[in-house]
């Protein structure tokens, strides 16, 4: 559960001290396709901006109002809560698809830029986790597409730090056993720690 009393203390929380790369380890998968190339990792924030608040508040709306329904006095009169996983995951595959195809008409030149990088958000795991803790942590629709605005930026920012410390150690003599995943998940830890020194 994210507290936050204030739209400065959720982007503070979600961005650095929540940070769902470092602290909930949602979408590792993406760190190694964006190995040395930051580009891609510019990409896959910028597909992630775009898809993952509209997801975010469609979920939260279909939780709210579909999945769990509640009356003025505060009695359950539905609870099929347990089937959010299966309905988060359809909600993710019809968004992006339509996304993926409005904007390769709308607008072909950011269709182009991002490539694959919008589709592949379908299997991409930061999008479901951050859904789900979207469920738990927030209470408005309104606080539910600004924690997804601000997760979105959170992951990025890691991604994009990440990618450009590769870029600079490419050429030093790292021993053979610690290049690709083993560096990178180190230069994560040394980030994270980082960021959890802003909290004290």
């Amino acid at each position: 559960m994210i507290e936050f009393t204030s739209l400065a203390q959720l982007i503070v929380a979600t961005i650095f001290l929540n940070n769902v790369l470092l602290f909930s380890f949602l979408g590792l998968e993406s760190v190694t396709t964006v190995e040395e190339k930051p580009k891609n990792a510019l990409k896959l924030s910028i597909a992630l901006l775009f898809v993952l608040p509209l997801v975010s508040v469609i979920s939260f709306w279909i939780y709210h109002n579909v999945l769990l329904k509640v009356n003025d006095t505060g009695d359950i009169l539905r609870d099929v809560t347990y089937l959010q996983t299966f309905v988060f995951v359809i909600t993710i595959t019809v968004v992006v698809v339509i996304f993926n195809v409005l904007i390769k008409k709308v607008f072909p030149k950011l269709h182009s830029f991002l490539g694959q990088q919008s589709i592949q958000l379908v299997s991409n795991t930061v999008v479901l986790g951050v859904l789900l803790i979207n469920i738990s942590s927030v209470d408005t629709l309104a606080n539910s597409f600004y924690f997804s605005v601000f997760a979105a930026i959170g992951y990025g920012l890691v991604l994009m730090i990440l990618t450009f410390i590769e870029k600079q150690l490419q050429d030093a003599p790292i021993p053979k056993g610690f290049k690709g995943l083993p560096l990178q998940l180190i230069i994560l830890s040394i980030i994270a720690l980082i960021f959890y020194g802003l909290s004290v």
